[in-house]
């Protein structure tokens, strides 16, 4: 189970709100780093993500995940990740494994679907549909295998906000944010399921009900955060560089 939730956590592009983000961005995250891990961006001549790699200082010495991102005009079409699998011990580059994801898209460029291939450790292929609201907005996903659905549900506020999230299990979480931009929005960064996290446009400061903490940021003369202070004590620091 633990495996799955993992590999269902890489459905990290859902970037098609069709809310606006092609302002003008001067600069863009490169690097996240903490006393553990460390996590890196690259981007093309377009400023489009083209990989993205996730290492750690310790068990692995190594990156532990690599996922790189292919484009059909300005779509992206395929996100391929190659994972090596961690253990109390250490890291074995023998165990790795590979899959593929797959985008599907709507008339108006909003993402329709994702699709993720079956794999040697995950053999029942996924998809992800997603449902958006007048403004373009991402309220629901699906997440479908074998006979089995998840749903997820989230609410908005004016700013384009998730404010609350439903999950699957029907717990719900609020959320309160800054006004301040957030990298993993404008520069499409989309780690993980489709969360507040990435699709918000401002950083969220606190979390209440089903999941609850706090975060404190320190931001830039522009307004981009250059550290968080988590509630599990842990600093990230932020690297950026200029278009």
């Amino acid at each position: 189970m633990k495996k799955f939730i993992c590999l269902l956590s890489l459905f990290i592009l859902v970037a098609a709100c069709k809310k606006d983000r092609s302002q003008q961005i001067t600069r863009r995250l490169v690097k996240i780093t903490d006393v553990q891990s460390t996590k890196l961006f690259t981007y093309d001549s377009n400023n489009r993500l083209v990989k993205e790699q996730d290492n750690r200082s310790w068990p692995c010495f190594r990156p532990l995940q690599e996922t790189f991102y292919t484009y059909q005009d300005s779509k992206l079409i395929k996100a391929k990740n190659i994972s090596i699998l961690e253990d109390s011990e250490g890291c074995d580059p023998s165990q790795k494994f590979e899959f593929e994801q797959l985008f599907l898209y709507h008339e108006n460029g909003n993402i329709k679907t994702i699709s993720q291939l079956s794999s040697s450790l995950m053999t029942t292929a996924t998809s992800t549909e997603y449902f958006y609201d007048q403004r373009g907005l991402i309220i629901k996903t699906v997440l479908k295998w074998d006979n089995q659905t998840v749903t997820t549900n989230f609410k908005h506020d004016s700013r384009g906000n998730v404010i609350k999230m439903i999950d699957a299990n029907g717990f719900v979480t609020h959320y309160e944010f800054d006004n301040k931009k957030n990298p993993y929005y404008f520069n499409k960064i989309q780690i993980g399921l489709p969360t507040p996290f990435t699709m918000s446009p401002n950083n969220i400061i606190k979390g209440t009900g089903s999941q609850t903490y706090t975060r404190q940021f320190k931001y830039d003369s522009s307004g981009w955060p250059v550290e968080v202070l988590e509630t599990n004590g842990r600093t990230y620091i932020y690297h950026y560089e200029n278009n």
